[in-house]
């Protein structure tokens, strides 16, 4: 841009024109001033040819009142025949000289003709002439015809012109002559009367002598105003030098000065941070390309503030507490500082997104420069934090359950193995019937009731190992509602819409059916008192809602949804988010363990899903499951699970077991079991006891079962050992719990079968029969 700006340019053309009109000026001066001097030269011509008509009219008056002059008769001055009229034309003098008259014309006439002979010397010319000369001579030329005739006409005494002739110049100058009383003596005979128009003397003088005086006085002229033109171009030259210099500077100053608002504007064009110009009226100048990449709007969507307020600010309410608070601060940063401070505003972006923006600046002379710092990610990055930290208390807290249920599991496992084990005994042996076998049937339910209070709290806090594989869920659906028809109540109405091909998942089925139900329970217990509707669906989707793959940190795709809603009072706001957390629970004492919906959020997000929840007071709640599906690659279907119970297996035998168990209640009970059912059974206290024994006579025993966590050995340690002497040798691993070993790693170092404590007596003799036979 400074390189199209040139304003020296213009000054020179300036210049030119004026020296050009200076140049006219001198000219005109000299022009003007040439004509004024001609006009004195015909002047002076003028005046010199009155002068000479004068002086002929003073000696010709001078001759008529003497009657003429009379004048010896010679070759030169015959007499005139036009006198013979006059008796005294010619006289003889005393002396015998004889004389002729010369009238005042002929004299006129005589003089002029020396004038003429001497035309070198003496330049004017006279002519006496008359439209009725009596001489031809006095005849009259075109030129004084014409004045003789404006004399005639009346008027005029005197005509002048200039004429040239033969390259020459001549001021031709002619007076009327009027008849006096002494031309009557000649011209009388013509007609003639006193005061006519008789005639008129023209004289013609040459300009050529003036023209050189005038030629002579107006050289100094001339060099004065040659001096004069050469000052005023010296001043112009000189002047315009220093102003196209002083011009060229402020030129360069200008161009840089433009450079700089450009490199200026190119800033605010291309800062990393929107930015806009306002001036003071409220016009909006210019904003930034990230105002426009940030916000969508164009300077011609908000070319005011009152149209940035609108569009930013929908909401009347909104936009009015914002322009107030930011009104404050540009009058605050007016009268103190310029600094504008900063402020926090919810902007409303052109495709309908709502931003964070914190709006500061500083107030100029006459702009206002703002910066929109963008803070939105800051915000959801904030919150993002508080959610991470409270996930992190979350899992710390689980952490902590996981580890006080680890620590308690194996104990209380073998616990209620003795219990569970002990009262089937004692249901064997005494008669059906009776209060008592209620009693033990009651302590039966209560052990197994605590047994699967265990599991979801090993499930719960993910030390209960999952068995993860290819799962069609609405046959896990299915059997889960046939149950539960046999225990809610009819005054819950069920309705179910399961979509039968629902894709595969990756789920373990006995954890799925858990989450049913419980989901179902839950939703049970909503309703228990005033009955409703409970509805459960399955089906296929895409996708989910934004904020809950962020939460449970999924991709979008294709999910299996299972949903559970019922008609009861819904969940308050304010206990909504804390519904999934261990032990927390609305039911009164004694009714709920809190753990139901924490193990639904466990299991869900160990099959790498998602669950939320919608309630609305007074209409209900609605759960929703999100179960990723499988890709096509997995085409292994699976079969509606069913349980066998009919199945007749013998379960007794007489082979020889070494039993290794350090809890005595536990290694008595099933020492009793398997006694019971023919095997010869040896008992060992710890694992180191059961390897010494094994060793003197390995081929003594048939079997080895074996605890996990004892004294002095584990009973991996033990497995290996033996298996080490015997490698045929059938091993049953059981354990109340154990972070060392899961059933998987029991596989590979050989063991036949794994079982988690409590191990019921129906179970433990079909796992033993089914490792002898194995």
């Amino acid at each position: 841009m400074a390189n199209n700006f040139q304003p020296h340019q213009y000054l020179r053309r300036y210049l030119i024109a004026l020296a050009v009109i200076w140049t006219a000026l001198i000219a005109f001066s000299i022009f003007w001033n040439f004509k004024q001097a001609r006009k004195e030269v015909l002047f002076m011509a003028k005046a010199a040819a009155v002068h000479a008509f004068q002086k002929d009219v003073l000696y010709r008056r001078w001759a008529a009142i003497h009657g003429g002059v009379y004048v010896p008769v010679s070759k030169l001055t015959p007499p005139n025949p036009y006198l013979s009229n006059i008796p005294e034309r010619d006289v003889v003098t005393s002396s015998g000289r004889r004389l002729t008259l010369i009238n005042p014309a002929s004299m006129s006439r005589e003089v002029y003709s020396m004038a003429k002979a001497q035309s070198g010397q003496y330049v004017f010319q006279s002519h006496i002439t008359s439209l009725r000369p009596l001489r031809p001579e006095n005849a009259p030329d075109p030129w004084e015809r014409r004045a003789l005739k404006q004399f005639s006409r009346g008027g005029k005494v005197e005509v002048f012109s200039v004429i040239h002739r033969r390259g020459s110049s001549f001021l031709r100058y002619m007076h009327v002559l009027k008849v006096k009383q002494g031309c009557l003596k000649c011209h009388a005979a013509q007609g003639y009367k006193l005061g006519d128009t008789r005639g008129g003397i023209s004289i013609s003088v040459p300009l050529k002598e003036f023209y050189a005086i005038q030629a002579w006085q107006y050289r100094p002229f001339i060099a004065f105003h040659f001096l004069i033109w050469l000052v005023g171009i010296a001043a112009l030259l000189l002047g315009g030098s220093k102003m196209v210099k002083l011009l060229s500077r402020q030129e360069e100053m200008a161009g840089k000065l433009l450079e700089s608002e450009e490199r200026f504007r190119r800033l605010l064009e291309y800062a990393p941070v929107p930015m806009a110009m306002i001036n003071h009226d409220g016009a909006i100048d210019f904003i930034n390309q990230k105002i426009v990449s940030t916000f969508g709007y164009r300077l011609r969507d908000i070319p005011s503030l009152d149209k940035f307020w609108f569009k930013v600010c929908p909401d009347a309410d909104d936009r009015r507490q914002s322009i107030g608070r930011w009104q404050s601060l540009v009058d605050e940063a007016r009268a103190g500082n310029r600094e504008i401070k900063e402020a926090e505003y919810h902007l409303t972006c052109l495709d309908g997104s709502r931003r964070i923006v914190k709006i500061y600046g500083t107030v100029l002379e006459d702009v206002s420069i703002l910066v929109f710092n963008d803070i939105t990610r800051v915000v959801e990055a904030e919150k993002e934090k508080k959610y991470l930290e409270e996930q992190l208390r979350q899992a710390q807290k689980m952490e902590a359950i996981g580890t006080l249920a680890g620590g308690i599991a194996h104990d209380f496992n073998n616990i209620l193995t003795a219990i569970l084990g002990f009262t089937s005994l004692a249901i064997d042996e005494k008669d059906s019937g009776g209060e008592l076998e209620s009693y033990l049937q009651e302590v039966m339910a209560a052990s197994n009731r605590a047994r699967e209070l265990v599991r979801q709290i090993l499930t719960f806090s993910r030390q209960h190992e999952q068995q993860l594989q290819p799962l069609r869920i609405q046959f896990v659906c299915k059997e889960a509602l046939k149950f539960l028809r046999s225990t809610i109540p009819s005054t819950v109405e069920i309705k179910q819409n399961i979509d039968t091909q629902c894709p595969l998942v990756l789920a373990d089925p006995t954890q799925i059916y858990q989450v049913v139900i419980n989901l179902c329970t839950n939703g049970y217990h909503a309703m228990r008192d005033n009955g409703g509707t409970l509805v459960i669906s399955l089906d296929t989707v895409e996708g989910m809602e934004y904020e809950l793959a962020r939460k449970f940190h999924l991709e979008q795709g294709l999910f299996v949804r299972l949903t559970v809603a019922d008609t009861g009072p819904g969940i308050p706001r304010d206990i909504r988010e804390r519904i999934f957390e261990p032990y927390f629970t609305t039911k009164i004492q004694g009714e709920g363990t809190g753990l139901g919906l924490a193990v639904v959020h466990g299991v869900v997000t160990r099959c790498h899903g998602a669950v939320k929840v919608e309630s609305t007071l007074g209409r209900g709640t609605t759960f929703f499951v999100y179960l990723p599906v499988l890709p096509e690659e997995y085409t292994k279907s699976t079969e509606e699970p069913t349980v066998d119970s009919n199945a007749k297996v013998e379960l007794s035998g007489h082979e020889h077991i070494l039993l290794a168990e350090d809890n005595p209640g536990v290694l008595k009970l099933h020492g009793k079991i398997l006694s019971d059912l023919g095997y010869e059974v040896i008992g060992c206290r710890d694992g180191l006891q059961a390897l010494e024994l094994f060793r003197q006579t390995p081929d003594q025993f048939d079997l080895l079962c074996t605890d996990m966590t004892m004294p002095r050995m584990t009973g991996a340690e033990l497995a290996a050992a033996v298996l080490k002497i015997k490698p045929t040798m059938p091993v049953v691993l059981c354990t109340g719990f154990s972070e060392l070993i899961n059933e998987e790693e029991a596989r590979e170092i050989g063991i036949a079968r794994y079982l988690m404590k409590p191990v019921s007596r129906e179970l433990l003799a079909q796992t033993i029969r089914s490792a002898l036979d194995g």
